[in-house]
């Protein structure tokens, strides 16, 4: 159940309070606590912390899917840094992650956050934490997020002989040019 998720992202450290605070990162410590308070109050009323929080528990739910499903293969089980005897299934068929696995909490978390889009400091150019330029920089951290989460891990796929990813990015580009 989606309370479930939630709670078992809570639990893994997924979930933020304050999307705002990652999505400005850089920027937040030159902003004064006023300006703090109505950014994170902005996020939550717009509903990008709601949006995000859902993103978060989709990802997990399909983590748990993908290593629930894929247990069998040790090229995909090495990708996330198990193996099949990592993976534990509780009575109702959910992977469990309580009882001291740490490998699989790695693994749910690593494959979560290759899900989302969200580049942080120090992979960003000094200019982007420059909050003059926080329009310019949140543009470029959509192609950056791009380029990292799809384009490479679609080449990645590719050089393994599977082209269905760029089936799907190609399949997505009349979408783009009619938008």
């Amino acid at each position: 159940t989606k309370g479930e998720m939630q709670e078992m992202a809570e639990w893994l450290g997924l979930m933020q309070n304050d999307v705002a605070a990652h999505t400005m990162q850089g920027m937040q410590s030159s902003m004064s606590t006023f300006t703090r308070k109505m950014n994170n109050l902005y996020f939550k009323a717009n509903g990008m912390q709601l949006f995000n929080d859902s993103m978060r528990i989709a990802a997990l739910s399909a983590a748990e899917r993908y290593i629930i499903k894929h247990r069998g293969d040790p090229q995909k089980m090495h990708e996330l840094g198990i193996t099949a005897k990592d993976v534990k299934l509780r009575s109702n068929g959910r992977l469990d992650i309580y009882g001291g696995n740490e490998a699989i909490q790695r693994a749910l978390y690593r494959y979560v956050e290759s899900s989302v889009i969200r580049p942080n400091p120090g992979q960003q150019s000094t200019w982007m934490q420059d909050p003059r330029f926080a329009l310019l920089a949140h543009m470029k951290r959509f192609s950056y997020g791009f380029e990292k989460l799809l384009l490479q891990r679609a080449n990645k796929e590719m050089q393994g002989g599977n082209v269905k990813p760029y089936a799907m990015l190609l399949a997505g580009v009349p979408v783009m040019l009619a938008v």
